[in-house]
């Protein structure tokens, strides 16, 4: 094994043009006053025919090979050469921006601006890269992030901490090159990805809203978790373009937020809060004046009900419209927030309703005096006095749902909802507390229980997931997402048994979702049902368009391992290289196709370098070390043929190949002692299967 280093100059290829793009454009505006400019490939044939029309395609063309910009003029739109010295390296396509640029420039000035324009560019490029992971470094992550906050633009700036556990400096580095081939594959192309060292990434997403920045998030943790990744941590930061913040303490920030998710779990997530967000939470606690206040009120009452009041529209006057109206045993406290708690003495479920529909229309001024409520009682369960008016604050988060006017007893619904705040805050265990205390008002709840399950499973106890979701199909035997999640965590388990048959039934129920299709198409890999996997993920049965480009990746490899073993080298080839494109650092995606190779003759020393950066980057698969073993046997290197074979059988005792092969290495080499012991192994593996 050599050092685990890359010395050599990362730069833009040639022939990739998309990678560098965000960087090409903000580049070529600076220089031309435009408001969009995109690189393109020297040799115009490269381009994509759905990407101009006809007449634009000529345009471009003719600046290629005329070597001179060239107007495009529906839409209007810049073709302009880029050349690196003589060499034509490049077309710019400039759109927007100052009309001159299309009409008063001369050629010669334009080409001038090209020149400039690549030069900047290859220099940029020459220094982003960081050669462990082949992602952008930290020298171009603070030019780019402070061309943001320079530009005033809102986005969501994210840093993430892989841990690697790692036995050495070598597989340290080979740890983080698998994660960062992984996260490069989740996030996809169009999101530049940064690595500043000691495995900690970094992202800026732009133009998505905050449901869609939640949904990458999980799906960013809930995958790496997948993969096998040990512990990551997700900090993100919400920036709006008013924000007047400098580099360094955006930076310290987000590094706050990591350190607070650090805290919260092995896969956890936290959004950094200012003093004034959080003092805007939902479920904030109260001030001590708000609770002397309340304690002195309930100090003598054994039944009481609490509720939480707030104006349908921003109505600072609330409190003034509530307290004339306020009958016997009803008492108003103002919150600091502008909310407002009343205090109902002896009241109970069937008074409580009534009370506040007395309220709502006594202060009734047509839509604007409207006001929403949540109340809770005592004693309820095992809830303190004291925890009563956030439950009532949680009834009123629960009311919003049911749109304006309205009112809502606290109970089991109200703590999945207060549930899923902490959820999507990245505070699973708020979320566990939360799920698990409505389930002691509603235990049958199957919304619940399978919300706690999957809070439990990103905590990494995942027995304690299956238990919930064993328990919410118990009360509906066809409930899709227990079905799933139940599945997906025999899968984790190493239950490739038990997990098919609730794949299956969760497929039954409903197919739309690609994710537990995948997920079965591995367990079909694994178990050697190949023919299985081909019918599941062809792509002229299963279109392309429910998938994002992790599954996409996930499901070529998948079809590759299918066809290779149904004796399709070719057809399993193709799918391994589409797969390798989205991910150059899947192992089991390299060690394939190492196979292949060698089995095609397509160069064995191409196969074993492959297949050993597959077990270089996660010498933790069986299979991995099964296929290097393989290849060596078939290049003549017995001895490194057994050490490798002998590690995958320790990982996975029934892998019946690698013992075969072990066994005829044995026998070849006059081991007959060693040949005898694994027969017999080989006897009970095939008796087992």
């Amino acid at each position: 094994m050599g050092a685990p280093f890359d010395w050599s100059l990362m730069a833009a290829e040639r022939n990739d043009p998309f990678r560098f793009r965000h960087f090409f454009n903000e580049i070529a505006c600076r220089h031309l006053s435009c408001d969009h400019a995109e690189l393109l490939p020297a040799d115009s044939g490269k381009v994509s025919s759905e990407q101009f029309s006809e007449e634009s395609r000529k345009a471009l063309l003719l600046a290629g090979t005329s070597g001179k910009p060239v107007i495009d003029s529906r839409p209007e739109r810049l073709f302009l050469p880029l050349f690196d010295q003589a060499t034509l390296y490049g077309i710019a396509a400039v759109e927007g921006g100052d009309p001159d640029l299309y009409n008063k420039h001369t050629t010669r000035t334009l080409l001038d601006h090209g020149r400039a324009i690549t030069a900047d560019y290859l220099a940029l490029s020459a220094r982003a890269i960081d050669p462990l992971t082949g992602l952008f470094n930290s020298v171009i992550w603070r030019e780019n992030l402070e061309s943001c906050l320079a530009r005033r633009e809102d986005f969501v700036l994210v840093l993430l901490e892989i841990h690697p556990r790692a036995r050495d400096a070598a597989h340290a580095h080979a740890y983080l090159q698998r994660a960062a081939g992984a996260l490069n594959s989740i996030v996809g192309r169009g999101i530049p990805l940064f690595h500043f060292g000691a495995g900690v990434f970094g992202m800026v997403w732009h133009g998505l809203a905050s449901g869609e920045a939640r949904t990458l998030a999980d799906v960013i943790l809930y995958r790496l978790q997948r993969d096998g990744l040990d512990r990551v941590q997700m900090g993100q930061v919400w920036v709006k373009g008013s924000d007047d913040i400098g580099f360094v303490k955006l930076m310290d920030r987000a590094w706050g937020a990591v350190v607070t998710a650090r805290q919260r779990g092995p896969f956890a997530k936290a959004v950094y809060q200012s003093a004034a967000e959080r003092s805007r939470h939902p479920f904030r606690s109260l001030s001590p004046p708000e609770m002397n206040r309340l304690r002195d009120l309930w100090r003598d009452e054994e039944k009481f009900a609490v509720a939480a009041l707030k104006c349908d529209r921003d109505r600072p006057d609330l409190p003034e419209l509530l307290e004339p109206h306020l009958g016997s045993g009803e008492h108003l406290i103002r919150r600091e927030s502008g909310e407002v708690f009343i205090f109902l003495a002896g009241f109970d479920r069937t008074r409580v309703p009534a009370a506040i529909k007395e309220l709502q229309d006594k202060v009734a001024g047509g839509n604007e005096r409207t006001f929403s409520a949540g109340f809770a009682l005592f004693p309820c369960a095992d809830f303190k006095r004291s925890e009563v008016p956030l439950n009532a604050r949680k009834a009123l988060q629960h009311t919003f749902f049911f749109g304006p006017g309205t009112v809502t007893e606290f109970n089991g619904v109200s703590l999945n909802i207060s549930g899923d705040v902490y959820y999507n805050e990245g505070d699973m265990n708020g979320a566990v507390r939360e799920y698990r205390r409505g389930l002691g008002l509603d235990p049958r709840n199957v919304n619940l229980l399978n919300s706690l399950g999957v809070a439990y499973v990103r905590l990494n106890r995942v027995k304690a997931a299956i238990n919930c979701f064993e328990k919410a199909l118990g009360v509906e035997g066809d409930n899709y997402m227990a079905l799933f999640n139940l599945g997906s965590a025999w899968l984790t388990c190493d239950r490739d048994d038990l997990a098919v048959g609730f794949l299956e039934k969760a497929l039954a129920v409903d197919d739309r979702i690609f994710d537990p299709v995948l997920q079965l198409a591995e367990l079909y890999c694994r178990s050697g049902r190949y023919r299985e996997v081909v019918e599941l993920l062809d792509v002229d049965q299963v279109g392309r368009d429910r998938r994002a480009d992790w599954e996409d990746a996930a499901a070529l490899r998948c079809l590759g391992e299918a066809w290779r073993h149904l004796g399709e080298n070719r057809r399993a080839m193709e799918c391994l290289q589409q797969a390798n494109v989205f991910n150059p650092r899947d192992s089991r995606v390299l060690s394939l196709l190492g196979e292949l190779y060698d089995v095609e003759g397509q160069g064995g020393d191409i196969a074993l370098s492959l297949c050993r950066e597959a077990v270089e980057l996660d010498d933790a698969r069986w299979d991995n070390l099964y296929r290097l073993g393989l290849v060596l046997y078939r290049q003549g290197d017995r001895q490194g043929a057994v050490v490798n074979l002998q590690k995958s059988l320790r990982l996975k005792r029934s892998n019946l190949d690698g013992a075969r092969l072990l066994e005829k290495i044995y026998r070849k080499t006059g081991k007959e002692r060693l040949a005898v012991r694994i027969a017999e192994k080989v006897g009970k593996i095939s008796k087992k299967a």
